[in-house]
């Protein structure tokens, strides 16, 4: 995944998805989870462009562990970000 700040990022992918840094340069991260997910990140600067507007994912999708995981990663993400909503899916 290509972001601006490597660091940054991989502290925050790595408390949201609890995965460990296990390779990191100056320019880049690998994060591996407990199960061997790997995320690379690559620094590209602050001002580098997207091919839709913006550095980074366009979808990320993962699972949570079960209902207090989901919790977790919802406090994560709502303590760096306003834009979080989340709600229930109606089958």
């Amino acid at each position: 995944m290509f972001v601006h700040d490597h660091d940054a990022s991989a502290d925050f992918y790595g408390e949201l998805l609890k995965m460990k840094v296990t390779v990191r340069t100056a320019t880049a991260a690998l994060l591996v989870s407990r199960n061997g997910f790997q995320v690379y990140l690559r620094a590209v600067g602050p001002k580098a462009a997207h091919p839709v507007g913006d550095v980074g994912a366009q979808y990320v999708i993962w699972t949570a562990d079960g209902p207090d995981d989901f919790h977790r990663c919802e406090r994560v993400l709502r303590a760096r970000s306003d834009r979080v909503d989340t709600g229930k899916v109606r089958a």
